[in-house]
């Protein structure tokens, strides 16, 4: 008896089957044909085993000698970055605090320590993969079924870490940590010929939050309005809001916003504005830009047990606008509005 093993209308082989003491009979035929289709889907399965595996060791090879690369880079970024953060502290030495430039200096090594603490983050990521790369803990996608959309999905496990290390909230106030957080802030603004004013009151109530994620959100939106904003715009920052009208409708938040009176971000566009490599209009715009930023700024801020809303144009903004912007701005512009839980309510 000849059967072909068959699977999926590929003939995979055969399977003889023979004897000479007596005829095969229907039920036997039937079972030999049970046992050919199981040695075909076995085939199937030890082909796909094999082409899995060799996959897996291409895959292992390729991030073995990325990670190599990964590691000369970061030992040759940390060498130009020392450099840089010896100059800024020569400068500061040298500089009264009188003098204009002594902010500059200052800005140097502030943004030298902010660069060098995203190194180290970026050097214990790696290491991590190496180590689970050794263990051959390796992630490997398997090819999509038929007529199956081929999707990416990314599952983070163990402790959460943020942006730039583990997040590690602590309370404290506004009015402590902004000023150091905003000290660049004027320096840009003025480069690009843009009107930046800061309205943070003394003394506001502590609320909950990682102070180098809050400073990686309040940088990141600053950065995005200072880059779209055209020149003699405004841009502010505003501490101490109460949720008033916002989606929360809670007063166990405070709020702080960044808000400018640029072109806007358009209606069809804010939904989708946090997924990551998300561009919206700006795509077709002059600006580079690679989508990740207010993705990084949400999930920052909701690693905080907060919230982020954004609105556009200005006048959507259910409370109060900066007194300094022109009733004609409020046409267009945006606030991002950052809201992180009150100390005393997280404690209740």
């Amino acid at each position: 008896v000849v059967i072909p093993l068959v699977h999926e209308s590929v003939v995979m082989g055969v399977l003889v089957s023979w004897r000479y003491d007596r005829p095969w009979q229907g039920v036997e035929r039937h079972q030999l044909e049970g046992i050919a289709q199981t040695l075909a889907l076995a085939c199937v399965l030890d082909q796909r085993g094999q082409w899995i595996q060799a996959r897996l060791q291409e895959h292992r090879r390729d991030q073995s000698h990325q990670s190599e690369r990964f590691h000369e880079l970061l030992h040759q970024v940390r060498n130009p970055l020392t450099a840089l953060r010896t100059f800024g502290k020569l400068l500061t030495k040298r500089l009264t605090p009188e003098d204009r430039n002594h902010a500059l200096a200052t800005g140097i090594v502030r943004e030298s320590d902010r660069m060098e603490s995203l190194l180290t983050y970026f050097d214990s990521t790696l290491r991590q993969g190496d180590t689970q790369l050794a263990a051959g803990k390796v992630p490997l996608s398997l090819p999509a079924a038929p007529d199956t959309p081929d999707t990416e999905t990314t599952q983070l496990s163990g402790a959460e870490v943020g942006f730039g290390g583990p997040l590690t909230c602590e309370i404290g106030s506004l009015s402590d940590w902004l000023p150091e957080m905003l000290a660049s802030a004027p320096t840009l603004a003025s480069e690009n010929h843009i009107q930046f004013h800061t309205q943070v009151p003394p003394h506001l109530p502590a609320v909950l939050a990682d102070p180098i994620a809050l400073r990686e959100v309040v940088v990141s939106l600053l950065e995005n309005a200072f880059k779209y904003a055209p020149a003699q715009a405004q841009v502010w920052v505003q501490a101490g809001i109460t949720p008033t009208g916002s989606v929360l409708g809670s007063a166990a938040y405070q709020g702080l916003l960044v808000g400018d009176t640029g072109p806007g971000i358009p209606k069809a566009d804010q939904p989708y504005i946090f997924q990551r490599r998300y561009r919206g209009i700006q795509a077709q715009g002059p600006i580079a830009g690679t989508g990740l930023g207010l993705a990084i700024v949400q999930d920052l801020v909701q690693r905080m047990q907060g919230h982020v809303e954004v609105y556009s144009p200005l006048r959507t903004w259910p409370g109060a606008t900066n007194p300094d912007v022109p009733a004609e701005a409020c046409d267009r512009g945006t606030i991002f509005a950052v809201w992180l839980p009150l100390a005393r309510a997280v404690n209740h």
